[in-house]
């Protein structure tokens, strides 16, 4: 849910996608702004649990949480 600053704010599981399993994802270009939550905060995707990627382009401002953060995956 995107707060008056223009971020990007959650709680658990933020990014493009909250929790992936098993997924392959392929040639995809993310331009965010800031992210901001608790837990599992990634660029990407807030968790992975297996799967592929390749050819994955992101350029955001801030990622900020407290447990579990990362520029692609949280976790």
């Amino acid at each position: 849910m995107p707060d008056n600053e223009n971020h990007n704010v959650v709680s658990h599981f933020g990014g493009l996608a909250g929790h992936l399993e098993n997924s392959t994802i392929k040639n995809i270009s993310l331009y965010t702004g800031n992210i901001i939550g608790n837990d599992n905060i990634g660029g990407f995707v807030g968790a992975i649990e297996g799967g592929n990627f390749e050819n994955i382009t992101l350029n955001s401002n801030d990622i900020m949480g407290q447990e579990r953060v990362g520029g692609f995956a949280g976790n």
